[in-house]
């Protein structure tokens, strides 16, 4: 879920490059989780190089987890 919603609110910047503009502070309180609990998950996210860290509350995601989303979403139609 953390992944569909960096997913759905990626932007593209004037320079082309594309990032999630959320603190993790914004992810937990959508989600309902705690801060640590949305930590971990980031963590274990920046582990398996899904998601990287573009600067402080910006974020980015790997194309194989922009294709995880994509996937996922076809599936559930």
């Amino acid at each position: 879920k953390v992944l569909k919603i960096l997913y759905m609110n990626q932007v593209t910047l004037a320079n082309g490059e594309v990032v999630i503009p959320l603190t993790q502070k914004q992810i937990a309180d959508e989600m309902t989780l705690s801060l640590i609990s949305v930590n971990a998950i980031f963590k274990e996210l920046m582990k398996n190089e899904l998601v990287t860290s573009i600067g402080r509350g910006k974020y980015g995601l790997s194309d194989v987890a922009n294709n995880i989303v994509r996937n996922i979403e076809k599936l559930a139609n």
